[in-house]
């Protein structure tokens, strides 16, 4: 079935604050990236969703759901206080709607 953009961005929007923005508490890919350079941006998807929510690995396989995730330098936080007290960054973005996106703020001593 094809969906409209709109309800498309809805869909990646819904998933991203409901699971997918997650994955950064997950240790798998925490140490993935807080050893990357910044701005290398991996690919979350239903081939690349280890460490999700079965229903979010569901959701990505249903809706075609894609997103990306990468360590961004502090000067890109979106709210400073992300990169207070030595945490690093980590923006997960809709791959379609880069308008969807989050950044999480993380401490490197927690892997």
């Amino acid at each position: 079935m094809k969906r409209k953009p709109r309800i498309l961005k809805k869909l990646h929007r819904h998933w991203l604050e409901l699971a997918v923005i997650d994955l950064s508490q997950d240790p798998i890919w925490r140490e993935l990236l807080f050893n990357s350079e910044y701005n290398s941006e991996f690919p979350i998807n239903s081939e690349n969703c280890e460490g999700l929510w079965k229903p979010a690995i569901k959701a990505l396989r249903k809706y075609g759901l894609e997103y990306t995730v990468s360590k961004v330098p502090k000067n890109q936080a979106v709210e400073p206080w992300l990169a207070e007290g030595g945490l690093v960054v980590f923006e997960f973005k809709a791959k379609k709607f880069p308008a969807v996106h989050m950044q999480t703020g993380n401490n490197p001593d927690v892997i």
